[in-house]
């Protein structure tokens, strides 16, 4: 089973990541900055902590979703908060998919990702106790399973996309 983080037209992972950056910034005092950062460099650095975060947790292919047995396979995690998002009756858009490497669900998830930040982000001081809980709230309605991810005849013949151009830094925060 593979835990997958999908995104479509209306959010796509940028925006995801920018929204997130400005969810995560309200969790520390401008103070626990050493030393103190203006609020725009305080959403830049975060975003970015989260975008080089994701780059170590994530893959994703040229053919990745292009099968209709891409979407059998899947189905929303058990803490996904909005499983009706990709119901095939209401949705026909583009859908961003991106394989969670080796996790094994939401609270491995976002601890792992909160680790990688902290280490990404080390001028913050007191708060991150916080983190884990609000990146868990924030992935989940973004969190599906799916037990072909990998194992299809598209993804024998597919080659690994460059998520640091999908995940352009030249992107605006």
């Amino acid at each position: 089973m593979i835990y997958q983080l999908r995104f479509s037209e209306e959010l796509k992972l940028d925006l995801w990541l920018k929204q997130a950056a400005q969810e995560i910034e309200k969790l520390f005092s401008p103070d626990s900055w050493n030393p103190p950062q203006p609020l725009g460099v305080r959403l830049i650095l975060l975003k970015k902590a989260l975008r080089d975060g994701l780059l170590g947790m994530v893959r994703t292919s040229d053919l990745c979703g292009l099968q209709a047995e891409c979407d059998e396979g899947c189905s929303p995690a058990e803490e996904n908060t909005a499983p009706d998002r990709f119901d095939k009756a209401k949705v026909n858009a583009p859908v961003e998919r991106y394989s969670l490497a080796d996790l094994r669900g939401l609270p491995e998830i976002a601890e792992t990702l909160a680790t990688a930040m902290r280490r990404h982000v080390p001028q913050l001081g007191s708060g991150w106790e916080k983190l884990g809980p609000k990146l868990a709230e924030s992935l989940a309605p973004h969190l599906y399973q799916n037990e072909l991810c990998g194992s299809t005849d598209g993804c024998t013949h597919s080659q690994a996309v460059d998520l640091k151009v999908r995940l352009s830094r030249k992107s605006e925060v």
